[in-house]
């Protein structure tokens, strides 16, 4: 017996019919499904039809749920807030393996109180913003996907200029809570003043004095790892460099941890600063004119268990010499290290496949700026905040 001949007919899809089948849908299953999507994928969906951009728009439920499916993906994070400190703006790459996904934000209200500004970090999506323009007063929390912005009230004991500050965001997981930590330094005692504030409070709280915070202030921002803020500093009173750190739940200033790579010791100064990767606290060394050396702490607040993770030749970039910014971002589950490079461009390398770098391309990006990791979020900040007067 002959086999008969199989003649497969193709669908004929209308894409208008297909969005009407999904009207059908019980919204539980929709929501699943849009909460799923990436965030750039998600705004498109808004103009798919009046139901879903209700959804999006309007469900105070649906920007929570869509955040939980966002960081129980396995993979890490690659969409990238990029701040142009020449120009003062900021930008959004949803991908960073894409080349061709930068989105400028150009509805930034807090641009007429902050014309110049600096990025502190990013955490739950939100962004922390501070004045650059040397009076260090004015903080910001901002959700730059919907334009939400939140402005962190002044600390009234501070009058007048200050000669630099460092700042640091973070989340206390244990009390749900965000939190800003600021170090200014008191010109006349010669010291840094560390003070924190709860956000949905109106009260700055001292926390004690810093001797020194090694690293420039406009890029030295806290490390949040484990629930504190780190720098690399020394403590009123010490002489000895250490890590600085600031735990968000106790609120207690202390350094946890002496430097104890042996070729730190003595030259802290030469090109350091610290980090977070995959989780971990690290410390790049930047100093040396061929290569670039770092360290990771493999178990947290275990000083033995500092262990040099790569040591990797610089990077490409002509013009300059001495010590380079080289920030490691992200690294992914293939191994690949997203790297910022001397503020104006960014490099994947894989220290275990040790191929050469390979540098990011992604059109429409300014020539100097900062990237922050960042996931995206459709929550509004005052709703996170809202724990704290419960």
């Amino acid at each position: 017996m002959k086999n008969k001949k199989v003649k497969i007919i193709k669908p004929n899809i209308n894409i208008s019919s297909s969005i009407s089948v999904l009207h059908y849908l019980p919204t539980e299953v929709i929501q699943e499904i849009l909460s799923r999507l990436p965030i750039n994928s998600l705004f498109e969906s808004r103009y798919v039809c009046h139901s879903w951009r209700d959804l999006i728009i309007n469900d105070t439920h649906f920007p929570i749920k869509h955040y939980i499916q966002v960081c129980r993906r396995i993979r890490p994070i690659t969409s990238l807030i990029v701040y142009a400190c020449d120009f003062n703006e900021l930008y959004y790459i949803p991908d960073f393996n894409r080349f061709d996904n930068l989105v400028k934000f150009n509805k930034l209200s807090f641009k007429s109180w902050l014309p110049t500004f600096k990025v502190i970090g990013s955490c739950n999506g939100f962004i922390c913003l501070a004045d650059d323009s040397g009076r260090y007063r004015s903080i910001f929390i901002c959700n730059p996907v919907i334009g939400d912005v939140y402005l962190v009230p002044d600390n009234d004991t501070f009058f007048g200029y200050a000669h630099g500050a460092y700042f640091g965001f973070g989340y206390d997981m244990k009390t749900n809570i965000y939190k800003v930590v600021k170090m200014r330094y008191i010109t006349d005692e010669k010291y840094y003043q560390a003070e924190i504030h709860t956000l949905g409070t109106n009260t700055w709280r001292n926390l004690g004095k810093v001797k020194e915070i090694l690293g420039h202030h406009s890029t030295s921002s806290g490390v949040l790892v484990n629930g504190s803020l780190h720098w690399l500093g020394t403590l009123h009173g010490s002489e000895t460099a250490s890590i600085v750190m600031v735990n968000l739940a106790d609120e207690k200033l202390q350094d946890i941890l002496p430097i104890s790579i042996e070729s730190i010791v003595g030259e802290i100064n030469r090109g350091y600063h610290m980090g977070e990767l995959g989780g971990r606290l690290i410390i790049v060394d930047t100093g040396c004119l061929e290569y670039v050396n770092v360290w990771v702490m493999e178990e947290y607040g275990i000083w033995a268990s500092w262990t040099k993770q790569f040591s990797v030749k610089r990077p490409p970039v002509s013009g300059i010499a001495g010590c380079i910014c080289f920030r490691p971002l992200v690294v992914q589950e293939n191994g690949d290290i997203l790297i910022e490079v001397f503020g104006g461009a960014l490099f994947v390398y894989n220290p275990t496949k040790r191929r050469p770098y390979r540098k990011i391309y992604n059109k429409g990006l300014p020539a100097l700026f900062k990237a922050v990791p960042h996931a995206g979020t459709l929550v509004p900040f005052k709703h996170a905040i809202e724990t704290v007067w419960m």
